[in-house]
This record gives C-alpha cells, sequence and structure tokens, in this order.
C-alpha cells in the first residue's frame, strides 16, 4: 500500500444474530478527541469575551446580580435576537458533547453539556448587571441553554459515527498531521476574527493601537508615517500598508495552515486545500462587509491595496508547497510579526472608521465583542503556537498513528 494511504479495519465485533451488523463496543474501542477538548476551551473563552465585550464601564447600580432571575418575564421577546443567543451556544453543547467523550455518553453527556451552558450562561448574565452596555435577561439564559441542549443532542446522535467508527480520524489522518489539533482549532478561530472590522483588511493584533493610541502615533511619527499633507502622498502610503498587511497576514497564516497539513500529503492536495483556505478568508471578509456592514457593501475589500496584498501572498503561498516545513515556519513566524509592527504603527486607514461605525449601527452588534477580542489576540496566540513546533512533526506522533491503527480505528500506512 502506497504511503499514506488510509486503512479501515473494523471497530466492533460483529452482532452473533447480525453478522453485518456491527455489535456494541468493547471500552478500548471507544476513542477520545484532543481536537473536541482544545475547541471546547477555545469556544469557552469566546463565549466569555462575546458575552462580557467592552469589559469597561463597570458600575454598580445596586442590583444583586442575580436579581433579573426572578424579574418578570417580558411580554415577548425578539425573535431574532432568541435566534442568535441559540446559536451561539448550539457549538459549545457540541463540543462538549464531543470532549466528554468516551467518560460520558448518550443522556449522561447530554445532561453534563446542558448544565455547563446553564451554568455559564447564568453568572455570565449575572456580570452583564454591572456593564454600561449590556442587560441580563433571564430570557436570554433560556435562548442559551435551548441551542446547548440542541447541539447535546446533535453531538449525541453523531459522537459514535465521528469519534468511535474512526470517521473524524479518516479526516484528520488523511489530510493533516497527527499533532494537528491544536493547530487546526486556531485556524477555525482565523475565521471569525476576519469580522471584526479593523482599518485594514484582514489587519489583526492590533494590541498596541487599541489600548495605547498616544505610543503607537509616536512610533508612526519616528518612523515618517504622520501626515505632512500631501494627500497623494499620503493616499500612496495608505496603500502600500494595506498591500502590505494583506499580503503579510494572510502570508503568515497560510504558512501556519499548510504545515498542519500531513507530511507527504501529494503536492495537488496540500496546492488544493490552500486554496480552499484563501478562499475561505476571503469569502468571510466579503460576507462581513456585505451583510453584517450598513451601507458599506463588499467593494472595500477590493481596494487596489487588498488586491495586490492577496495576489502577493497567495502567490507565495503556492511557492511554499515546496518549501521544508522548518524554512516555511521561519517564514510564517517572521511574516506574522511584520503584519503586527505594521498594524500597531501605520495610522488607520481614512474609510477604516467609517467600516467600524456601520457595525456599530448595524446587525449582529452582540458579536462586535466576540469579533473584536479574536481579531486582537489571534495573531499573538499564532506566534506562540509558531514557536511551540519549530516545523518538524513529533517522532511520537507515527508510532500513535500506527497504534491507532492496530488498535482498529484508523491508521497511515507507513
Amino acid at each position: 500500500m502506497y504511503a499514506g494511504a488510509v486503512s479501515r479495519s473494523p471497530v466492533s465485533p460483529r452482532s452473533p444474530k447480525d453478522p453485518n451488523r456491527p455489535g456494541p463496543l468493547r471500552s478500548w474501542q471507544r476513542r477520545s478527541s484532543p481536537l473536541s477538548r482544545y475547541a471546547l476551551l477555545a469556544y469557552l473563552l469566546i463565549v466569555v469575551d462575546a458575552s462580557l465585550f467592552p469589559f469597561t464601564g463597570w458600575r454598580d447600580l445596586g442590583l444583586a446580580p442575580y436579581d433579573y432571575l426572578f424579574a418578570a418575564w417580558p411580554a415577548r421577546g425578539l425573535p431574532f435576537d432568541l435566534f442568535v443567543n441559540a446559536l451561539g451556544y448550539l457549538p459549545l453543547g457540541f463540543v462538549t458533547v464531543l470532549a466528554l467523550h468516551p467518560r460520558w455518553r448518550g443522556v449522561g453527556a447530554i445532561l453534563g453539556a446542558v448544565v455547563l451552558c446553564a451554568v455559564l450562561s447564568i453568572h455570565l448574565e449575572a456580570l452583564q448587571t454591572y456593564l454600561p452596555t449590556r442587560v441580563a435577561s433571564k430570557v436570554d439564559v433560556s435562548a442559551n441553554v435551548g441551542g446547548g441542549l440542541l447541539g447535546a443532542i446533535l453531538a449525541a446522535r453523531f459522537a459514535h459515527a465521528l469519534l468511535d467508527t474512526g470517521r473524524l480520524r479518516v479526516w484528520r489522518t488523511r489530510w493533516f498531521a497527527s499533532d494537528a489539533s491544536r493547530g487546526l482549532v486556531l485556524i477555525l478561530v482565523w475565521f471569525p476574527a476576519l469580522i471584526y472590522p479593523d482599518a485594514f483588511v484582514l489587519g489583526t493584533g492590533g494590541l498596541l493601537k487599541g489600548l495605547d493610541p498616544a505610543a503607537s502615533a509616536l512610533l508612526a511619527a519616528a518612523v515618517g508615517l504622520v501626515d505632512q499633507g500631501d494627500a497623494v502622498a499620503t493616499a500612496m502610503r495608505f496603500q502600500l500598508a494595506e498591500t502590505a498587511v494583506m499580503a503579510l497576514t494572510l502570508f503568515g497564516a497560510g504558512l501556519l495552515f499548510l504545515n498542519l497539513m500531513r507530511p507527504g500529503l501529494p503536492w495537488l492536495k496540500r496546492l488544493v486545500l490552500l486554496l480552499l483556505f484563501v478562499a475561505a478568508t476571503v469569502a468571510i471578509v466579503a460576507f462581513a462587509r456585505a451583510f453584517l456592514f450598513d451601507g458599506v457593501g463588499v467593494w472595500p475589500l477590493l481596494t487596489a491595496g487588498a488586491r495586490s496584498g492577496l495576489v502577493m501572498a497567495s502567490a507565495g503561498l503556492v511557492v511554499a508547497t515546496v518549501l521544508p516545513p522548518r524554512l516555511r515556519w521561519i517564514l510564517g513566524f517572521a511574516s506574522v510579526i511584520a503584519a503586527l509592527v505594521v498594524i500597531n504603527v501605520y495610522p488607520d486607514n481614512p474609510y477604516g472608521g467609517a467600516v467600524g461605525a456601520a457595525w456599530t449601527r448595524g446587525k449582529l452588534l452582540n458579536f462586535y465583542g466576540l469579533a473584536s477580542g479574536l481579531n486582537l489576540v489571534w495573531p499573538y496566540v499564532a506566534l506562540v503556537y509558531f514557536l511551540r513546533h519549530r516545523g518538524s512533526e513529533p517522532q511520537h506522533g507515527r508510532k500513535r498513528e500506527t497504534l491507532v491503527a492496530k488498535a482498529g480505528t484508523v491508521g497511515s500506512s507507513l
């Protein structure tokens, strides 16, 4: 069998009554999912960030934090708000059940997920009592718990197929390295981080500019980026900066994704996955401009600077598919750092404020904090990941895949 081919082995004994029907699984045949546990931790942080944004203006109005639970039910709730709250907790219920597997399964896992969603929602709503821009509501708690319950039921229905029978492992082992779980979660977080309306397309990680604008302005002046009254020169500098941010950020994220792929994966498959990643990135940003921002539309993505950066990053990523993994890690790490320098020092694009204001007045206001938090921290988490993974798959990775194959789940032929 050629290298990298995936073999399937029976994962459960056959029923004595019906040889074609699998019998009950033994305990050693049930598999846990590290990817699900990393995803659960990441999503818990996302929910906290979305619920408590903007984390400023805390005040005490003299109300007990849990009084909202005993308040009268409102005459009617807003269907769209209820839908959004339920949708926000549905993934939490889903990944909780998968993370509890196989220790907790079925009804027990569903109850565990619902309890987690309820406890988290009740306490986060109580904290919203002290935020001026948020309102604690037991209607929101009910919607959150309902969404978590639905996600938990769906996960319980498919946990066996995804984890025990190895379908999720088939997909993972076929396309990605054995130690790629945390990196894949980081890539999944990348997409919602792009929704935040930064002044630059794909601009992420502007902590200095957000926390200390004066320091950012001083650095901009020190390197000669302050507007001197020449409108043409200023416009050209903005266009150049947007090209740099777009190219560096997309190139760095693409290299991270590229190095998560399985060693030995054919070049054409690597290229297809990479192009899908680039296309999904562009589509998410375009969707955000078209749907979430009133009166802005999709076209700011297609400025001259963004187009140039997209072409440069795409071309660089195609070339990177044939580079050694360690060199890709070095280039990716350097690209993310360079993008952070430009984003935190360079003055904002003139239209960036209008884009942000459009979302503030527009749809899905509660997700503004979620996207803002992810946007600010993603590149720094990516840098930590780059430092911890130096571009070579751990030796135990292949050994673990072999053991998994022998245990009857899925393995890679070596």
